[in-house]
């Protein structure tokens, strides 16, 4: 099958289906090694010069109607991921969350800070004390938990 460039530098691999056998050689290699499947070792496996030239055959610049690269890509890096996520949860450590946060993971905390009516007006903060009559300090703990 012979594809015209539609300009810019040629295209490293010939089809999705080269491409996937040189991706499956890759990953079989690393199994059978004993060697981590990494993002580098990938496009270094396929003919590529760098995770650049990788994003780029993802994001579909190298697909015609006939020829899609991007899925196979995808698809690829997707299994790269996977094996990151699998060292993150054998392993621990900080090297596989570095290398999942290049995949768009985010290591981020959410914070609620709707009160119980809706708004965003905190309601006043109520102090149980020591000097406090045992039977008025149960209401208000009552109160607090019910949200009111």
């Amino acid at each position: 099958m012979n594809v015209k460039n539609k300009g810019g530098r040629p295209r490293t691999i010939e089809s999705p289906e080269a491409f996937e056998a040189m991706a499956e050689a890759y990953f079989k290699g690393c199994e059978r090694d004993g060697v981590p499947v990494t993002w580098t070792g990938l496009c270094l496996a396929v003919g590529l010069s760098s995770r650049q030239s990788m994003e780029t055959y993802k994001s579909g610049e190298y697909d015609t109607e006939e020829v899609k690269f991007s899925d196979s890509c995808k698809k690829a890096l997707a299994r790269v991921e996977l094996e990151y996520e699998k060292r993150l949860i054998i392993d621990g450590g900080s090297g596989p969350i570095f290398a999942l946060k290049n995949f768009g993971w985010r290591d981020r905390q959410e914070h609620d800070v709707m009160s119980s009516d809706g708004s965003m007006t905190p309601k006043g903060t109520t102090v149980i004390n020591a000097d406090m009559d045992e039977s008025e300090a149960a209401k208000i703990f009552s109160e607090m938990v019910k949200g009111g």
